[in-house]
């Protein structure tokens, strides 16, 4: 199942008035297609890969932990039982 960018970045949007922290939606590939911080869509992710990789939740502890990746937590989307994208949501 592939995300549509737009709606990616719809649901960080949403999310962030709810969170209000900053948020990144990851592709299964590790590159971000929607965040709150715009400067970071099309970078890499390699957080996001791990929790991909690994189907389960990844804690960054700090900055560059990961290539790319800001202190946080990477929290897997699935859809029928599979991992289709990451949502990372940067702080404490």
């Amino acid at each position: 199942m592939k995300i549509s960018k737009e709606l990616a970045q719809s649901i960080v949007f949403e999310m962030k008035k709810i969170i209000e922290k900053d948020l990144n939606f990851i592709d299964t590939n590790g590159i971000i297609i929607a965040s709150t911080d715009s400067s970071r869509v099309g970078k890499f992710h390699a957080g996001g890969v791990e929790a991909i990789k690994k189907d389960g939740i990844v804690v960054i502890d700090w900055e560059e932990q990961y290539r790319g990746a800001k202190k946080g937590i990477n929290i897997p989307i699935k859809f029928l039982g599979e991992s289709v994208a990451v949502i990372g949501i940067s702080g404490e």
